[in-house]
């Protein structure tokens, strides 16, 4: 059996300081998600947010696919992007 890992990818976007959503994806080869930064920036063309972060989730334990524990995540990006 062949277990393939996905990185996993956390969205978040931001209005006023409030958090207005969170959107959890995983990166598929061969579909819009295989670019998460490129997939983020045609996501949040729709999207009245005055700043966005993607993160890189790393998860700690994953069961059956899903996060059990994530200890922490990498900043990959920021809309806008940080002076």
């Amino acid at each position: 059996m062949t277990h393939v890992i996905n990185k996993l990818y956390e969205l978040t976007m931001f209005r006023d300081g409030d958090t207005i959503g969170t959107f959890m994806f995983s990166t598929t080869h061969g579909t819009d998600t295989s670019d998460p930064i490129a997939f983020c920036e045609r996501f949040l063309v729709g999207v009245d947010s005055d700043l966005a972060e993607l993160c890189e989730i790393i998860p700690a334990v994953l069961l059956d696919g899903e996060i059990v524990e994530s200890h922490f995540a990498h900043l990959l990006a920021t809309w806008p992007p940080l002076q």
